[in-house]
């Protein structure tokens, strides 16, 4: 069975997007993290994610409520994963 590889990422810094290589990504996917001050943020997604809760504990998540590294690295980490959530968030069939 073969790993898939993992996409670039591009990295946004003061309005300079640069590439960076899947080893250079900020985080790995087992770290995704929920930022504390977004647990309020509404509307939520209802689309669930695997991270490290404020309490650093493994829990499911509400993509809304992850930091933005974290988001970063999930979106960036299958595009046509990606790209189904897109449609989803924004009311699209999947068809």
């Amino acid at each position: 069975m073969r790993m898939k590889q993992e996409p670039k990422v591009e990295k946004v810094t003061a309005s300079v997007v640069e590439t960076v290589e899947p080893a250079e990504s900020p985080i790995s996917m087992t770290e995704l993290k929920v930022d504390a001050d977004r647990l309020t943020y509404r509307p939520v997604t209802n689309i669930m994610v695997r991270a490290i809760d404020q309490d650093g504990k493994k829990a499911n998540c509400d993509l809304a409520h992850l930091e933005r590294k974290s988001l970063l690295a999930w979106l960036a980490y299958d595009s046509e994963r990606t790209t189904r959530v897109v449609l989803v968030i924004l009311g699209h069939s999947l068809e």
